[in-house]
């Protein structure tokens, strides 16, 4: 277990099995693990830096504790909520397969099996999307004319960072992405096997109703992997100086 600035601090996040969907993003994180207790399934192998992650603030009806002296804290209280009791932990990845429609399995010898992970682009593409901070956001929106954000859409991804979607990007510092389906990709990036992304972009966003949000990750190894968080799209609102001060307020 890694801990944060506090000495043998561990960190857990905790969901219902119901909604144990919403964990994929995190699959790709080599140092994460899994267990299930009655209806909750349960992550720990956090880093501190991990749980302020965009990827792990982004998913929903979560719940964030750290343990100490046996009993678990929820995240930001001094009062336990319950004690720490020892479960069978699995590896996130064999807890949570990516299960995909057979393929042609003599196509170059591919198993069922695949890494999914990012990978330097052959070429770049051009950026559709931005994830910035609200303070970068505001010193632009504030004093912008109303024409120049009138096709960008935006919406709060936790207390700091936004996503904001449309072209021409606006002149803000961020991290651009590209679009590929419904997917948001680090510009620079694109999937090792472009053959399956309409395959497992079907598997993981069925219903087309979300973003996922793909960011590029590098396992203890040095190998490249991928994690990616959801927006649900109905989240993104339209950009104006009365969103964003009604939002950010």
């Amino acid at each position: 277990m890694a801990a944060d600035h506090t000495d043998h601090v561990s960190w857990f996040l905790a969901i219902d099995r119901a909604k144990i969907n919403h964990l994929c993003g995190l699959r790709a994180w080599p140092n994460l693990q899994v267990a299930f207790a009655d209806e909750q399934v349960w992550v720990t192998g956090f880093t501190a830096a991990d749980i302020d992650s965009v990827a792990v603030q982004a998913i929903p009806h979560k719940w964030l504790y750290y343990q100490r002296g046996g009993q678990l804290f929820p995240r930001g209280s001094l009062l336990p909520a319950r004690p720490f009791s020892g479960q069978l932990w699995t590896p996130i990845a064999r807890a949570l397969p990516v299960e995909l429609p057979g393929y042609n399995h003599h196509f170059f010898g591919l198993a069922e099996s695949l890494d999914i992970s990012l990978q330097p682009a052959d070429n770049e593409q051009p950026a559709v999307a931005m994830m910035t901070t609200l303070p970068m956001l505001a010193r632009y929106v504030l004093t912008a004319p109303a024409v120049r954000l009138r096709a960008v859409q935006w919406t709060v991804l936790d207390q700091d960072k936004v996503l904001v979607l449309g072209v021409p990007l606006l002149p803000v510092p961020g991290e651009p992405f590209w679009q590929k389906l419904d997917w948001l990709l680090p510009v620079g990036f694109d999937t090792k096997w472009p053959v399956l992304d309409e395959t497992l972009n079907a598997k993981l966003n069925p219903d087309g109703t979300d973003w996922l949000i793909w960011q590029a990750t590098t396992t203890g190894g040095g190998e490249m992997g991928a994690a990616f968080f959801r927006v649900p799209k109905a989240d993104l609102m339209s950009l104006s100086i009365r969103s964003f001060r009604l939002t950010a307020s």
